[in-house]
């Protein structure tokens, strides 16, 4: 990985929860930092020798290595929601890269 190959710009958001007077608990997002990455999208999965095709768009993002981004954070990138899967892994095990994947959040209603 070369840092020039991080060209497309995604937010990081977390969710904090919070309690209402009436003593409801409220999650909410709120934009904590943006970062340069590499998104690579894909829609395929190898089962038993042969793909297989999915509905659903799953990313593979790397980006520079920070401690701040957890598998409970969501992702924006071009106006989508993605959802981290894994929690972010050092690429190659040394502290310069991240790698983790993300799907994409389907809002229901």
């Amino acid at each position: 990985m070369n840092i020039s190959e991080l060209r497309e710009r995604i937010t990081v958001r977390q969710v904090k929860s919070e309690k209402t007077s009436h003593g409801y608990t409220i999650q909410t997002a709120v934009n904590e930092f943006s970062v340069w990455a590499n998104v690579v999208a894909y829609n395929a999965q190898m089962s038993d020798g042969k793909v297989e095709v999915r509905n659903k768009v799953d990313y593979k993002i790397t980006c520079r290595y920070r401690k701040d981004i957890h598998s409970k954070d969501i992702i924006l990138y071009q106006n989508r929601k993605l959802s981290i899967v894994n929690e972010p892994v050092p690429l190659k095990g040394e502290k310069k890269y991240i790698v983790f994947n993300a799907e994409e959040l389907v809002e229901s209603g």
